[in-house]
C-alpha cells in the first residue's frame, strides 16, 4: 500500500492547486471522428470522459458484462454472449487478442485547439505479483486542418499462478488532414503480446477443494511453454468530393453593398473569388463561390501482416507430460510459428441522399493474402556416412488474390425512418462465391428520441485456411470444409434517454466449424440455432443509481455451442459532489453471474478456444468493490475484485482450468491535461 499512498499523494494533493485553476470545457477544445467500416465516412465519435468507467480498468469488461478469459488481464478473452462475439476476418489466432489491439476502425482521429494528453496508470500487487496497465496519448493540430497524434498502451502482468505472466504492447501514430473537398485519414500500428502458457491447472478438483491458501502451490499443466503474437498495420483512406463553381448575382440597395462585401470577405473560406467593384450606384454585385456535387470517390489502403510463435519444452517438472496428445517432433522441445499478411485495396465512388432517394455506394476491393506456416518434417540426413532419419523445419507458403464487389444503399437524413444496408459478392480468389450483406434500419417513435431498430445479416463465406489446413508441433489437419452460413435477424428498443435498451433475435448457423474436445476443427452436423433476449436498464434515485443487464440465449446443439442461458450484471453506487462540483464521489459495486455450462478450455499450442465437457463453469457470483473520485479532469479509483473469494467458494472460472484472481485490490488514475 505503500505505492498507491505515494501516488495519491504525488498526483491528488501536490498538484491539486493546478487542477482546480483548469476550467476550460473539454468539448470546446476537442472533438473526434472514427473512420465507419461499411462506408470509409469519417463520423463524430464520442471521446469517452465518463466518470464512471474509470474502474473499468481491465478492457474486456468494456466490451461485455459475461467475459470468458484466463483470469489475468491481457490473457485470451471471447465474449460470452454469442450474438457480440468476434467475427471480423481477420488472422484465426488473433481473434482472442483483438479487444486489446489498436485497429483502424477503432481508432479516433481527433481536431483539437489546443494539445491534448491524456496518461493512465493502473497497479495492483506486489513485486513478484505486480500488474500494471499504463496508456498514453497525445494529439495536437498542426493547423486547422491537420492533426497528428500517438497513443501507447502497456500491460504488464505477472499475475498470481505458475507461469501466468503476460506483457502487451500496442503504439499507434496516426493523423488527418480534412479541407475542402479532400480530406485522408491514416494510421500506422503495432500489436504485441506475450504470453507464458501454463495449460491451466492440473488438478481442476483439488482446486475446487482448495486444501492450500498459497496460489502458486497449484501445479500447472506446462512448466516451460510461452506464445508470441504480433501484428502491424498500416492504414490510409482518402476521399475527394467534386466541386464547381457557380455565379450569383446578389441585388441590393447601393448603401448596403459595401457591408456585405466585408461580411462575405470574412466568409472567404467559402467563396473563391469575390468581385469588389462596389460603387454608389451599384444595384448588385456577383459573387463566384464553389457548390458540391453529390458525388464522392474513396480509395482505402491497408496492410497488416501477423505472426504467432509457440514453443514448449517438455521436462521433469512438468506435472502432465503427456499434456499433448500428439507430439510431431523427435526432441523435448517444439517450435511452431504461423504468419498472415493481407494487402488490402479498395476504390469506390458513392453519392448523396437527395430528396427521397438514398445515398449510394459502388465499390470493388482487392485482397492480397499470404499465408504460411513452419512445421516439423520427417527426413534424413547423412552425417559421417551414416543416414540418420530425423525432423527437421518445414516451411509451407501459398497466396491467393481474392477480388469483390459491393454496393451500399444508405439514407440517414433527420428523418423517422434511417437506414443502410450493403451487399459484397467474391467472384475470384480463395473467397471465390462468399457473399455477405448486412443491413439496418432505425424508426425514430417520438420527439423524446425514442427509436426501434431491425438488424441482421445473411453471410456466406469459406472457413479460414488454418481451419482447413495446418501443420504443426502438436496438432495436424487437413480439411475439405463446405462454405459456413450465418444468417441472423434482431430487433432492439432504445430509450431516447439512454435507461432502456432492449434487444432480441435469431441467429442461424450453417456448416459451423468449431473446434472439438480434441482441439481439431470440425463442421456440426446439423444446422445451428441461437436465440437469444438482451435487456440494459438504468434506474437513478438522486444520488442512487442501479444499472441492470440480462442476456438469455440458447444454442439448439449444445454439444457444439455451448454457452451461459443466463447472465446478469449489475452496477450499482452512490454519486455526489462537493466544492461546486469541483470534486466529485462514486462508491458502489460491480457484480457478475451467469448460469452453469462447459464453458470452453483453451488450447495453447494453438492459440484457441475448444470444446470441453469435463466440468461445468459458472454460477460463482464475482463482487467487485469500488470508490471513484474525480478532482477537475483528473480521476481516480480504488477497486477490490473478486471480494467474495472463499466465502461463495473457490469455483471462480470463466475458462475451464484457469482460476481468476482471488481478492485483489487495485488502484488507478487517468490524467487529462490540455494547457
Amino acid at each position: 500500500m505503500s505505492r498507491f499512498a505515494y501516488i495519491f499523494l504525488l498526483l491528488t494533493i501536490f498538484p491539486s492547486y493546478r487542477l482546480f485553476a483548469q476550467k476550460a470545457d473539454s468539448t470546446a477544445i476537442i472533438s473526434a471522428k472514427v473512420i465507419d467500416e461499411l462506408s470509409k465516412k469519417a463520423v463524430p465519435a464520442d471521446i469517452d470522459t465518463s466518470f464512471l468507467n474509470t474502474h473499468f480498468y481491465n478492457p474486456v469488461y468494456r466490451e461485455t458484462f459475461s467475459p470468458q478469459y484466463n483470469g489475468n488481464t491481457g490473457s485470451p478473452f471471447q465474449n460470452n454472449i454469442f450474438s457480440k462475439r468476434n467475427n471480423q476476418d481477420i488472422f484465426l489466432f488473433a481473434k482472442p487478442f483483438t479487444t486489446y489491439y489498436h485497429t483502424p476502425y477503432k481508432r479516433l482521429h481527433y481536431n483539437t485547439h489546443r494539445p491534448f494528453t491524456e496518461i493512465s496508470y493502473v497497479t495492483a500487487g506486489n513485486r513478484e505479483t505486480s500488474e500494471q496497465l499504463i496508456s498514453a496519448l497525445h494529439t495536437q493540430n498542426i493547423n486547422k486542418y491537420t492533426n497528428v497524434g500517438v497513443d501507447y498502451d502497456l500491460i504488464a502482468s505477472k499475475g498470481i499462478y505458475l507461469q501466468q505472466e503476460v506483457k502487451a504492447n500496442r503504439f499507434t501514430f496516426f493523423g488527418s488532414y480534412d479541407k475542402d473537398n479532400y480530406s485522408i485519414y491514416g494510421n500506422v500500428s503495432s500489436n504485441r503480446t506475450k504470453e507464458q502458457e501454463n495449460g491451466g491447472l492440473a488438478n481442476f478438483q483439488e482446486f475446487i477443494v482448495h486444501p492450500a491458501t498459497d496460489p502458486v502451490a497449484y501445479q500447472m499443466s506446462l512448466s516451460n511453454a510461452s506464445s508470441m503474437l504480433k501484428n502491424l498495420t498500416v492504414f490510409a483512406t482518402q476521399s475527394y468530393r467534386f466541386k464547381k463553381s457557380v455565379s450569383d448575382s446578389i441585388s441590393l440597395p447601393a448603401d448596403s453593398l459595401q457591408t456585405l462585401n466585408d461580411s462575405l470577405y470574412m466568409q472567404s473560406d467559402s467563396l473563391t473569388a469575390l468581385n469588389d467593384t462596389t460603387t454608389k450606384t451599384q444595384k448588385s454585385m456577383p459573387v463566384v463561390r464553389e457548390k458540391s456535387l453529390p458525388f464522392m470517390i474513396n480509395h482505402t489502403i491497408r496492410y497488416d501482416r501477423f505472426s504467432r510463435v509457440y514453443n514448449d519444452q517438455a521436462v521433469s517438472s512438468d506435472t502432465i507430460p503427456g499434456f499433448y496428445q500428439n507430439n510431431y517432433y523427435n526432441l523435448n522441445s517444439a517450435y511452431d510459428s504461423v504468419f498472415q499478411h493481407v494487402l488490402e485495396n479498395s476504390f469506390q465512388i458513392s453519392g448523396d441522399e437527395y430528396k427521397f432517394l438514398p445515398g449510394f455506394i459502388l465499390g470493388i476491393k482487392h485482397q492480397l493474402v499470404a499465408y504460411s506456416y513452419l512445421y516439423p518434417r520427417p527426413t534424413s540426413i547423412t552425417v559421417n556416412s551414416v543416414i540418420i532419419d530425423t525432423i527437421l523445419p518445414g516451411d509451407f507458403k501459398t497466396n491467393y488474390n481474392n477480388l469483390s464487389l459491393y454496393a451500399m444503399l444508405l439514407f440517414e437524413s433527420k428523418s423517422k425512418i434511417t437506414y443502410q444496408g450493403k451487399i459484397e459478392y467474391f467472384f475470384a480468389g480463395y473467397r471465390q462465391n462468399d457473399i455477405m450483406a448486412d443491413f439496418k434500419l432505425n424508426y425514430k417513435l417520438n420527439k423524446k428520441g425514442d427509436k426501434i431498430s431491425a438488424f441482421g445479416k445473411f453471410y456466406v463465406t469459406e472457413p479460414d485456411f488454418f481451419l482447413k489446413q495446418y501443420y504443426s508441433s502438436h496438432f495436424q489437419w487437413n480439411n475439405t470444409f463446405p462454405k459456413s452460413s450465418t444468417t441472423s435477424a434482431f430487433a432492439s428498443y432504445t430509450s431516447g434517454n439512454g435507461t432502456v435498451y432492449a434487444e432480441g433475435g435469431l441467429t442461424l448457423l450453417g456448416n459451423y466449424i468449431y473446434l472439438d474436445n480434441m482441439a481439431i476443427p470440425a463442421k456440426a452436423d446439423n444446422t445451428i440455432l441461437v436465440t437469444s433476449f438482451m435487456l440494459e436498464k438504468t434506474f437513478k434515485w438522486g444520488g442512487f443509481n442501479h444499472i441492470h443487464k440480462l442476456i438469455i440465449q440458447k444454442a439448439t446443439n449444445e454439444a457444439v455451442l455451448q454457452i451461459p442461458l443466463l447472465a446478469y450484471g449489475n452496477t450499482s453506487y452512490y454519486e455526489n459532489a462537493f466544492f461546486k462540483g469541483a470534486l466529485k464521489f462514486q462508491i458502489g459495486f460491480d457484480f457478475y453471474v451467469n448460469s452453469g455450462y462447459f464453458a470452453d478450455a483453451w488450447m495453447p499450442a494453438t492459440g484457441m478456444f475448444y470444446r470441453q465437457d469435463i466440468a461445468r463453469i459458472g454460477e460463482y457470483p464475482f463482487l467487485d468493490g469500488f470508490f471513484n473520485w474525480k478532482i477537475k479532469r483528473t480521476r481516480f479509483f480504488l477497486k477490490y475484485t473478486n471480494s467474495l473469494a472463499g466465502i461463495a467458494g473457490y469455483n471462480y472460472f470463466t475458462t475451464y482450468g484457469y482460476p481468476m484472481n482471488p481478492g485483489s485490490l487495485k488502484f488507478g488514475l487517468t490524467w487529462t491535461f490540455y494547457d
